[in-house]
């Protein structure tokens, strides 16, 4: 029994380190496939990586691609009718501007060519009243130099000659008189006597001139007078014209004719005026205020478009590629079609205000006209 003991012993610690050994080298069998467990992990890890940058992200960024051109295509087939509709706009307001230009340009030059004539017309009854002034003094120096009244150089109002005193003076009275009125309807008339509202003129618009399309001596003028401009220049006209033809010595035997007619002249402007009161066809306050009332509506209508602009196309500058060569060319263009719609009304209201004061300049001038003594007047 003693001996038996001792064997069993040996057995059972022979077996226990046969079992630690086994169980050693399974545990190191079991952490050698742990490691090569991993490290296929790894290298799984690895490929799906390198499949995901160079396979699937490439088509989905080809797929993105493709929806933004499909995009962009849309955005220029709907734009380019409009950028088409706003180049024709811009044909035409070109086309239009030309046309006006050529229009004013026409204008101008029928009315310098209606002012040429006017003063050559003039010229020639100035030349004419010349002519005639120095045929009286010329008969006059002869009537006296012959025999009193033989050479029958007057004659009366009705035709017959003059072969008294009396006569001879009435005639000469009456060819006063006719020469006279003569050259005060050929100074006062169509505007020559004054610069202040002429029935011809072109003022080019200046923005820092408040009284456009007037000046400031007819705005001062027309605050102080009104409409009652027209009898003051009638009158100075005629004071005018009676000291230029009082002032010829040869006249000075006729002093006291020349300032009956200078007198019955003044009093047939007042009288006329009195009697039938002139309405001017606009005041030049009117003009102003509704000229610059427009011109601040259009301004602000301008700014307000101009602003929607930049709300519409907010952050262009921000895109990229085609996208914002397109929004960038559309901002540009609908910036430029504000400030030509804007320009185009200016254009039509300036044009609207100098048609008002040429019609104001010509029915003053008119109305002189009506003021001024005449033989036909008087008769």
């Amino acid at each position: 029994m003693m001996s038996s003991r001792p064997i069993s012993k040996r057995l059972m610690r022979s077996r226990e380190a046969r079992l630690t050994t086994e169980i050693s080298n399974e545990k190191a069998g079991l952490s050698k496939l742990e490691v090569i467990g991993i490290l296929a992990q790894i290298f799984l890890a690895m490929v799906a990586i390198f499949g995901y940058f160079y396979t699937v992200r490439p088509v989905y960024q080809k797929e993105q691609l493709a929806e933004q051109v499909a995009e962009y295509d849309s955005i220029i087939r709907k734009q380019t009718p409009k950028i088409k509709e706003i180049e024709a706009q811009l044909v035409t307001l070109r086309e239009e501007r030309s046309k006006l230009a050529s229009e004013l340009q026409r204008e101008r030059e029928q009315l310098r060519a209606e002012l040429q004539r006017d003063r050559a017309r003039m010229t020639a009854e100035l030349k004419n009243l010349e002519r005639e002034l120095v045929a009286a003094r010329s008969a006059k120096q002869k009537i006296e130099s012959q025999i009193e009244f033989m050479a029958y150089r007057y004659r009366t109002p009705d035709g017959s000659p003059a072969v008294t005193r009396e006569q001879v003076r009435n005639a000469q009275e009456h060819d006063l008189r006719r020469n006279l009125l003569s050259a005060i309807s050929t100074s006062c008339s169509y505007g020559s006597f004054s610069n202040v509202f002429p029935r011809y003129r072109y003022i080019p618009r200046d923005p820092k001139n408040v009284s456009w399309p007037f000046i400031d001596a007819e705005i001062s003028l027309w605050r102080e007078y009104g409409a009652k401009y027209p009898v003051k220049r009638a009158t100075d006209c005629v004071e005018s014209a009676v000291s230029r033809y009082a002032s010829n010595q040869s006249l000075a035997s006729f002093a006291g004719d020349i300032e009956s007619i200078r007198k019955e002249a003044l009093q047939f402007a007042e009288r006329t005026a009195a009697v039938k009161p002139w309405v001017p066809p606009v005041q030049p306050a009117e003009v102003l205020q509704a000229l610059a009332a427009r011109l601040s509506e259009i301004q602000a209508e301008q700014v307000e478009e101009l602003k929607n602009v930049e709300e519409k196309y907010k952050g262009w500058e921000y895109s990229v590629g085609d996208r914002r060569v397109l929004l960038k060319h559309n901002y540009e263009t609908e910036k430029r079609n504000a400030e030509i719609n804007a320009m185009g009304k200016r254009w039509k209201i300036e044009s609207e205000a100098r048609e008002k004061s040429d019609g104001l300049n010509k029915a003053i001038d008119e109305e002189v006209k009506r003021l001024l003594i005449s033989e036909r007047k008087n008769g």
